[in-house]
C-alpha cells in the first residue's frame, strides 16, 4: 500500500475537523468523553493547526485515499534555547487501515519530515498505542531511544519515547 502524508492547508480544515471526531471517538474509550447535544464531540483542538507556525498538520493517505491525520507540534526544548523538539501531538489512522502498515509508514514519513529531537507520548490506558510506538521507534532508531513514564496527570501512567533522528 502506498502511503503519503500531505500538509493540511486552511481550506482543508473542515476535513481535519471531521476526522478529529473519529479520533475523539476512539479516545472516548479511555477518557469517557461525552458527545454534545447534536451528537458531536466538542473540540477546539484543531484551532490554530493551520495558522500557528509551531503546529504542522498532515493528512495520511493510503493509495490516494484519506486514511487519517498526524499533527506535529514543534516546541522549544529549553526556554533559553534555539533547539526545537518535535512532538507527535495527535496521530490517527482509520480502523479499517490499522495493522496494515499505514500507521508505521505515515509515522516514518513524519519523522523524516522533521529531522531532530523527537518525543512521542501515549496514555496508559491505550496499550495498543504504547506497543505500536515502542516497536516502531525501536525499529526506526535501531534501539537508540529512551523510554520512560509519560508525565502525569494527563497520560495516566503512560509511556514516553525520546530520540533524535539527525543524520
Amino acid at each position: 500500500m502506498h502511503v503519503e502524508i500531505q500538509p493540511v492547508n486552511i481550506e482543508d480544515r473542515p476535513v481535519l475537523d471531521n476526522l478529529y471526531q473519529f479520533y475523539l471517538y476512539d479516545f472516548s474509550e479511555f477518557l469517557g468523553i461525552p458527545v454534545a447535544r447534536y451528537g458531536l464531540f466538542l473540540t477546539g483542538e484543531t484551532d490554530g493547526c493551520c495558522t500557528e507556525q509551531w503546529r504542522h498538520p498532515f493528512f495520511i493517505r493510503a493509495d490516494g485515499e484519506l486514511a487519517g491525520f498526524v499533527i506535529v507540534d514543534r516546541h522549544s526544548e529549553h526556554p533559553n534555547s534555539d533547539q526545537t523538539e518535535n512532538e507527535i501531538a495527535q496521530f490517527f489512522v482509520m480502523r479499517s487501515l490499522r495493522r496494515k502498515g499505514v500507521g508505521q509508514q505515515a509515522a516514518i514519513l513524519t519523522f523524516e519530515q522533521f529531522p531532530g529531537a523527537w518525543v512521542v507520548k501515549q496514555m496508559g490506558e491505550n496499550k495498543a498505542a504504547i506497543t505500536f510506538w515502542r516497536k516502531l521507534i525501536d525499529q526506526y532508531t535501531g534501539g537508540h531511544f529512551s523510554d520512560a513514564p509519560a508525565p502525569e496527570p494527563w497520560y495516566h501512567g503512560g509511556a514516553m519515547q525520546r530520540f533524535d533522528n539527525t543524520r
